[in-house]
């Protein structure tokens, strides 16, 4: 193999691998998200699973609560109590049948929206934990494109090396 060969190579395994070693600091969103509303004493509690390796620069930012269509709580946080999981909770009044939904946002980026319905339970609609953050999608755009330009490389490489023969 080429020095030429040899330095692209290296370079692009690099550029690929280094990103994947790197896993404390990549961005997602928060896992998972569970709402529970107690009647009796009017407090919604908020349990977000979030791993993370500093939950002060990598964390859940903010949380928004809409009951029935308004937004009830915005709150913005500055850190998460934990690396792993943790509740909130916020009281407002809400009756029997009252829609409740919330959405936790991460600092780095991506977020996760729940809803239940009070009295009845979850209304089947969560999402957020199973897509994409932009920082896999940039990976596997990457790794795309090192798989496609490599061999057009490698063959003008060998092009090359065959004229100056």
């Amino acid at each position: 193999m080429s020095k030429k060969k040899g330095f692209i190579a290296i370079f692009l395994l690099l550029s690929i691998f280094i990103p994947l070693i790197s896993s404390d600091v990549r961005a997602h969103p928060p896992e998972a998200m569970l709402l529970d509303y107690n009647l009796n004493t009017q407090t919604l509690n908020i349990s977000i699973f979030h791993s993370v390796a500093d939950p002060g620069s990598h964390y859940v930012n903010s949380v928004r609560v809409t009951l029935n269509g308004s937004t009830v709580v915005n709150q913005v946080y500055s850190s998460q109590p934990d690396p792993n999981s943790f509740s909130y909770t916020y009281n407002f009044a809400a009756s029997n049948g009252s829609r409740i939904e919330a959405v936790a946002t991460c600092s780095v980026g991506g977020s996760i929206a729940a809803c239940i319905i009070v009295g009845v339970g979850g209304c089947g609609q969560t999402s957020g934990g199973g897509q994409i953050p932009g920082y896999f999608g940039f990976l596997i755009i990457t790794l795309i494109t090192v798989l496609v330009v490599l061999p057009i490389i490698s063959r003008k490489l060998d092009r090359k090396k065959i004229q100056n023969t």
